[in-house]
């Protein structure tokens, strides 16, 4: 009965106040990539998810898990079509705030990216990359980021909101 009428209510008080606690540091993004290889160019819509843990006033790190798929198609130096069917990155971020508005950030991930070229061919490497981004009041942000692995490099544009 004591269960019931207090420790039970507790218990979902206590959660919902670390829960909304901690609510500022997830983030979820829209991105826009470009891979490129000599031969082809190909892009990727995406989104990521992360969450921010705070190491100091103005550093951070972020593990993300982003997906996307492929938006077009190019031909390879053999002639034959390839396309992105599917790209998955886990990645861990370290965050460095020059001000409020201002960051810039240092990656390292793990990209499985599945290519349609006539059959499935799945390609999975470790990434690193940088980029910089700049933070609205509102909660969000603009960001440009370079990845590269293996022997493509892989340009990024993404809209990124903080809840």
């Amino acid at each position: 009965m004591i269960y019931t009428r207090c420790i039970k209510p507790s218990i979902f008080a206590s959660f919902f106040l670390v829960s909304t606690a901690y609510a500022d540091n997830w983030s979820i993004s829209a991105d826009l990539s470009n891979l490129s290889q000599q031969d082809w160019d190909l892009r990727v819509a995406s989104l990521s998810l992360g969450y921010e843990f705070n190491l100091a006033k103005n550093l951070s790190i972020m593990p993300l898990f982003r997906y996307g798929v492929g938006l077009n198609d190019d031909n390879d130096a053999i002639g034959r079509n390839i396309e992105v069917e599917e790209y998955i990155e886990t990645a861990l971020r370290g965050n460095y705030y020059f001000n409020e508005q201002i960051y810039a950030y240092a990656q390292i991930g793990y990209n499985d990216i599945t290519y349609d070229v006539g059959f499935e061919s799945n390609h999975t490497e470790t990434t690193g990359g940088l980029g910089a981004g700049y933070r609205f009041d509102n909660g969000f942000s603009i960001e440009g980021g370079y990845q590269r692995f293996d022997d493509i490099d892989v340009l990024s544009v993404s809209t990124r909101f903080t809840f």
